[in-house]
């Protein structure tokens, strides 16, 4: 059954060049996100760290990013765009800068920490944008587009500076990255989000739904933490196949440029094939891949999974981040899903740093197809929970009749 649900007034109609900078100052930001099985992996062969340490510090940074996140989701459409990421870019280069002299966990922590908080900004300030736009399904697909292409990019070049620098050329090629996305932010509306919209035309507002909002904002915590559960050592997963270092560079950005395959199939469906199949498929082909790569020790088969592991997730993403959208047309619940992402990136990269240093590495599979089978079920109890454009509908006719009503008695 396709639900279909209305297009709430006030909405923001991005053109073709905000949408394409707010992409790629939204993805320069996102580099040590899509870095992290990299960056986990040579601060382990630098420092003698363990999994489990460089699994909390990563943790620790996509913490912070939630923190950051939720602290301006509630008013994320009242705040200028363009002075968030701002004030995030600057903590981002910051930190990035820092991180290359140091050595010690504690320090890279707490720096990656602060990483974190600016990472935060500008992903709320994106995505909050693209939960108001016209066609909020097209936007999310647009961007999870966007960050597939510069995961390409990040798993080609970065193995290269980890070879000739250790960490610190990690740490160098995120900071190159940030500064290029700083230099971009001129072409980024400075009003505040309401300010762009279009007007009303209904006398009454959608009716939202706090509880489908939130039940969605859960599933995709829980799937980018299911996904990092194994992502975060994917590397290793490589390496374990017999691969060296710069293989498995090359073997993910050729996977993430298959990749694409996933939002693209989701911004040119949009909304045709309703919510729920597209998240059942993604989430389902990713669970049947995650016990794959779980116990994979062959390369061949370790390079023919890996590229649709993501483009699962990427199919299935838009929808989960449309449907908060959809159950708050003000954007916070939108906005707070860069936060779901990095928190469940969090939770997924700490899971898997315990699971690989108390129980192996070919449990990470086992740990992540439990967790994804709760997607499933939170984004369908989500689906029933949220308001359809009959409901709205006949809403907005009820107060118009109402409306209607007072109009003549006070002309009587």
């Amino acid at each position: 059954m396709t639900i279909q649900v209305a297009h709430a007034p006030g909405r923001i109609e991005l053109d073709t060049r905000t949408s394409i900078m707010l992409v790629l100052v939204a993805c320069t930001a996102f580099t040590s996100q899509m870095a992290v099985p990299l960056w986990v992996g040579a601060v382990i062969d630098s420092f003698g760290f363990s999994a489990e340490t460089a699994g909390t510090i990563a943790a620790v940074e996509f913490t912070t990013v939630a923190i950051a996140s939720y602290a301006v989701a509630l008013r994320i459409h009242a705040f200028s765009v363009r002075k968030l990421c701002t004030i995030g870019f600057i903590l981002l280069i910051s930190a990035n800068g820092v991180s290359i002299l140091l050595d010690s966990a504690g320090g890279l922590t707490a720096v990656r920490a602060v990483a974190g908080l600016g990472k935060g900004l500008v992903i709320s300030a994106a995505f909050g944008l693209a939960g108001r736009s016209t066609s909020p399904a097209r936007a999310f697909a647009l961007l999870n587009g966007g960050y597939t292409l510069f995961s390409a990019v990040t798993y080609f070049a970065v193995p290269f500076a980890i070879k000739e620098s250790g960490a610190a050329g990690v740490w160098a090629s995120l900071c190159l990255a940030t500064v290029i996305g700083a230099c971009l932010l001129p072409f980024i509306p400075s009003a505040r989000a309401e300010e762009g919209s279009t007007p009303e035309t209904s006398s009454a507002p959608p009716r939202t739904s706090g509880l489908s909002g939130m039940l969605a904002l859960l599933a995709l915590v829980v799937l980018v933490g299911g996904s990092s559960v194994v992502w975060t050592f994917i590397e290793r997963i490589g390496l374990r196949t017999g691969l060296s270092i710069t293989d498995v560079g090359m073997i993910l950005s050729a996977a993430a440029i298959i990749t694409i395959i996933g939002p693209a199939l989701a911004h040119m469906l949009d909304t045709r094939a309703g919510y729920r199949l597209p998240i059942v498929v993604g989430v389902g082909v990713k669970i049947l891949i995650a016990g794959i790569l779980g116990t994979v020790t062959s390369a061949a088969i370790f390079i023919a999974t890996v590229p649709f592991f993501n483009a699962a997730m990427l199919l299935a993403v838009p929808y989960l981040q449309a449907l908060m959208s959809l159950a708050d047309p003000k954007g916070r619940f939108a906005a707070a899903a860069g936060a779901s992402m990095t928190l469940g990136a969090a939770l997924g990269a700490y899971v898997g740093g315990v699971t690989v240093t108390h129980f192996g590495l070919s449990h990470v599979g086992t740990v992540a197809i439990v967790m994804l089978v709760l997607v499933i079920v939170l984004a369908l109890l989500s689906l029933r929970r949220l308001p359809t454009a009959h409901e709205n509908k006949l809403r907005a006719d009820c107060n118009r009749l109402s409306n209607d009503g007072l109009t003549k008695q006070e002309r009587a």
